[in-house]
C-alpha cells in the first residue's frame, strides 16, 4: 500500500483551507458562489485531518501489537529450543517417540 506523504498531506490541506477562504472572500461573486462551496471545502478539510488522525493513532496502536507480539515469538522460541533439549534428553535423539512432540528424530 502507497502511504501518502506528510509533506503531501499538509500541501492538500493548505490548499483545502485556501480554497476556502477565497470562497469566502468572493461570495458575493454569483458565479464563485454557485460553483464553490467554502462549507463543502471545510467539510473536506475536516474529514482528512479526522481520517489522518485516526491512521495515526491505528498505525501508532499496531506497533505497539506487533512489539508485544513480537517479545512473545521469541519468548516461544526459546522455550521450543528448551522442551526439544529435553525430549531429546530424555528419550534420546534418534528415539521415534519424539515424533510424539512434532521433532523428527535425528538418524543413527
Amino acid at each position: 500500500m502507497a502511504k501518502i506523504s506528510t509533506k503531501n498531506y499538509d500541501k492538500q490541506v493548505t490548499a483545502l483551507e485556501n480554497m476556502a477562504d477565497g470562497a469566502k472572500k468572493h461570495k458575493a461573486n454569483p458565479k464563485v458562489k454557485a460553483t464553490i462551496s467554502e462549507i463543502e471545502l471545510r467539510a473536506h478539510k475536516k474529514q482528512v485531518e479526522n481520517l489522518r488522525e485516526k491512521y495515526n493513532q491505528l498505525q501508532a496502536d499496531t506497533e505497539k501489537a506487533y512489539d508485544t507480539f513480537n517479545v512473545k515469538y521469541k519468548s516461544n522460541v526459546k522455550v521450543l529450543a528448551r522442551d526439544t533439549r529435553l525430549a531429546k534428553g530424555i528419550f534420546g535423539r534418534s528415539k521415534p517417540q519424539l515424533k510424539d512432540f512434532g521433532i523428527k528424530p535425528e538418524k543413527k
